[in-house]
Formats: structure tokens, C-alpha cells, sequence
């Protein structure tokens, strides 16, 4: 991924220096950034000397098409809620910024990101990546970073629930963590994934978008997941589903599944798409509302 906030003359001397130094690099059009994808690896990101910003962001395209779900508009509201490293909040960035902007403190018109992370070293990673890409000017009014899972009830436009997962392509490469893999830990992270994306959906505007995602590619982290929230959160809910598909992936019973041996390499990453819609499901008991697993 290409940033955005350099130069042109830093974004062609990358692209040209990418095509002398290897013939399989190809722009992916798809996307509305600016994204390269190769079969070699590309070259380390370097300061631009214009902007004194890093070039370029090294990550996996999947993960950039969970970016697109999320159908970032430039006046949105958004929250990232499990945002370190911060590769996703970067694409979002992307996104929602107007480089040519001129910035004032009103900030009237313009979007902003939310980027939550509540582990303090990872969260200095996020700090870190936002810095080395993002113009200065940008920092005060449309992007906040916080520790504290800020969910109160209808604050966002979109919300990207990018969950902690057993995360199995690491197993890949490492036939030790293979050997110690158990359905257990599937289980118990999709108990932590359902607690967060309950409260995520009650945060989420009438209309919002959410966009659950993992990088597991155990169905109980994905699919069980979104039909457990659909069956018992009190706010009402729809998937949504992308008439003609992604373009690459293939379709779940509630979402979308990019897995590596089919897809070139890229993923694994499950992603689904849910709308906040008008009403609540709910029982009222003691003039609080429950969800129907009898949390609040």
C-alpha cells in the first residue's frame, strides 16, 4: 500500500524502481488506494524526504479488502476497535483523509478515526505506525487513539471489530504450534469475540456498518460468532452481502473466507458485513434491557 500523503515524485520513484527490480509487480485496481501486489518482496519502507512520511505499508491484501467492506465515506465517524499493529487503521486513514484538506480546529464535515488498543506495547506500535504515515495536521482533530474501548450506544458510522483469533496461519510455518493446536482454543476465543462484538453492535448508529473480521479459519471464530450475535443481541441487526462477490475469497453462511491455498497466498481472513437496523430485540426486566443470553 502506497501512501497516500507523499510526494508524486516519491510515489513514481517507488513504482519505477518496483518494476526494474521485479517484472511479476502488478497494480491492484480493485482497490481504491493506491496498492501494488508481487510475487517477490518488495523493498523496506523509506522516509520521503518531502514529507518526512514512510512510503509505503507492507500488508496483506485481505486485509485491505476488510478495509473496503467497511465503505469508508469522508464525513464518517469510525471506530477500529482492535487497531494495533495499525495497518488497518492506516488503509481506513487512506480512506477517510483529504490530502489536499485544509485543516482548522472546527473540524465541521470531516470524518474521524477512532483507534482503540488496550494493550500498552501494542499500542505503542499503533502510535508509531500513525506517526511515521500520517501528516501532523491530521493528528488533532480527526484521528484519536485510545485504550479504553470508547462504546458508547449510537457514536459511530462504522465499526471494524478486527478480533483477537487463534490466528492460524502462523501454523502454517511452525509444525511445534501445529502439534499444540486444539479446539479449545477456538472455544475460547470465541467466547472473547462474542463479548466484544456484543458491546461493539450497541456503539454502531441505526444504518452503521460493522465489519466483524478474523484471521482464523475455525468456523466457530467466524460464522458461530455472527449467528450467536444475530440470535441474541437486543439490537437488531442484518448481514449484508456483496451481490457480486469480492474478488478473491469465496462466500460463507454469513460472511466472506479468503484462504491462502486458493487465493495466491493472501489471507487467511474471514470478514462479515452487519447493519444496525431501526428497533431492538430485547426483554425489559427491572427497566434495564437484556439481550436474550441475559447479559446487559
Amino acid at each position: 500500500m502506497i501512501n497516500k500523503f507523499i510526494s508524486n515524485n516519491s510515489k513514481i520513484e517507488f513504482i519505477e524502481n518496483s518494476f526494474k527490480n521485479n517484472n511479476n509487480i502488478r497494480k491492484v485496481d480493485y482497490l481504491d488506494i493506491l496498492c501494488y501486489i508481487s510475487n517477490s518482496k518488495f523493498s523496506l519502507p523509506k522516509k520521503d524526504e518531502h514529507s518526512n512520511l514512510l512510503n509505503v505499508y507492507h500488508i496483506d491484501l485481505a486485509s485491505l479488502i476488510v478495509t473496503k467492506a467497511l465503505d469508508i465515506q469522508p464525513n464518517d465517524i469510525v471506530l477500529d476497535l482492535c487497531a494495533a499493529p495499525g495497518g488497518k487503521s492506516l488503509a481506513i486513514l487512506q480512506h477517510l483523509l483529504n490530502n489536499n484538506e485544509q485543516i482548522n480546529n472546527k473540524n465541521e464535515g470531516r470524518g474521524m478515526l477512532i483507534a482503540n488498543e488496550i494493550n500498552n506495547k501494542r499500542f505503542h506500535r499503533l502510535l508509531q505506525v500513525i506517526k511515521s504515515y500520517i501528516p501532523f495536521k491530521y493528528h488533532q482533530y480527526q484521528i484519536k487513539l485510545v485504550k479504553n474501548s470508547p462504546m458508547e450506544n449510537y457514536c459511530y458510522d462504522k465499526i471494524l471489530v478486527d478480533a483477537p483469533c487463534s490466528s492460524e496461519r502462523h501454523l502454517i510455518n511452525d509444525q511445534k504450534e501445529l502439534l499444540m493446536w486444539k479446539k479449545s482454543r477456538s472455544n475460547n476465543f470465541s467466547k472473547k469475540q462474542y463479548k466484544i462484538l456484543l458491546g461493539a453492535v450497541k456503539a454502531l448508529k441505526v444504518n452503521g456498518i460493522l465489519v466483524y473480521s478474523t484471521c482464523s479459519i475455525s468456523n466457530l471464530e467466524n460464522d458461530r460468532v455472527i449467528k450467536k450475535i444475530l440470535e441474541n443481541s437486543w439490537v437488531r441487526l442484518e448481514v449484508i452481502k456483496r451481490k457480486s462477490g469480492w474478488e478473491i475469497g469465496e462466500e460463507t453462511e454469513f460472511g466472506w473466507i479468503i484462504l491462502p491455498d486458493k487465493n495466491d497466498g493472501w489471507g487467511p481472513m474471514y470478514f462479515s458485513i452487519l447493519k444496525r437496523i431501526e428497533g431492538r430485540n430485547f426483554e425489559k426486566k427491572n427497566n434495564k434491557f437484556y439481550n436474550k443470553d441475559g447479559t446487559i
